[in-house]
């Protein structure tokens, strides 16, 4: 079980839908699928009831769903106090339309 999977179980489950979570995380749809279903193996029970576009947690998604957050909050606080090599911040890039057009 890897923080990955638990952070895109966390985004279904709260987003609604795979794709959303997918735009959150900036990855693709199958990506967070691939995820899900690896959770699902390694926990060896159904996180979610998929039906059309949306999904709803089944009984053990939502106790799932606790533990999730309580692992998530702890990663949070874990690289708050020691991630000090960490880079932060924005980087903004700015291009001329010519070479915009070329890349």
């Amino acid at each position: 079980m890897t923080f990955d999977q638990i952070k895109s179980f966390y985004l279904v489950a709260v987003l609604g839908t795979f794709a959303k979570a997918a735009e959150q995380l900036n990855t693709t749809q199958p990506t967070i699928s691939a995820r899900i279903a690896a959770l699902e193996d390694r926990l060896g029970v159904s996180l979610f009831d998929r039906s059309g576009h949306r999904v709803a947690l089944t009984p053990q998604g939502r106790s799932f769903l606790r533990s999730a957050e309580k692992l998530l909050e702890i990663q949070a606080k874990a690289l708050k106090r020691y991630g000090k090599g960490e880079l932060r911040g924005i980087v903004r890039i700015g291009a001329s339309d010519t070479m915009a057009v070329i890349w």
